[in-house]
């Protein structure tokens, strides 16, 4: 059901992935030369363009995953089991994208010699794993009101 509080946090964890897309995850610079690392890629900075310079595989693969485990939880309301099974498998994803762009990042660091800085968006998976913990919560909540029913009739 959509208007469970679970299923707010789970689509507010699809947006965060959403919105990791749109926003950097890191800076890197190396001298005058600057990097960017985002969801997409890697990309030089110059004075009034980006251009690629490599694909991160691992980082759009598990932010995908993301979107579709978070979307995909909320609408299976019906089965919380599932659900619950569902949300262990986006915490594990979670921390897998997190591995992912340390991968990365410590590879174009090695890579361009660069010294880096994080971005705000690269908390963007820390707060969708505290959103898929409240989620998670929520929904034993609702079992467990489900089987206290169950057993007084």
């Amino acid at each position: 059901m959509l208007q469970r509080i679970q299923s707010l946090y789970l689509l507010l964890t699809a947006l965060l992935f959403c919105l990791g897309f749109c926003l950097p995850t890191a800076y890197l610079t190396n001298g005058g030369d600057s990097f960017l690392l985002n969801y997409k890629g890697v990309y030089q900075l110059s004075s009034d363009i980006e251009s690629f310079l490599s694909p991160v595989w691992g980082i759009t693969t598990f932010a995908v995953a993301g979107i579709v485990l978070a979307l995909l939880t909320t609408f299976l309301f019906k089965n919380r089991k599932l659900q619950i099974k569902l949300i262990y498998v986006s915490i594990v994803n979670i921390i897998f994208c997190y591995a992912s762009i340390y991968a990365y990042l410590s590879a174009a660091i090695e890579r361009h010699g660069a010294s880096w800085s994080l971005s705000y968006a690269a908390v963007l998976p820390g707060i969708s794993l505290i959103l898929c913990l409240l989620a998670l919560s929520a929904i034993k909540k609702d079992e467990a009101l489900v089987k206290s029913h169950e057993r007084l009739r």
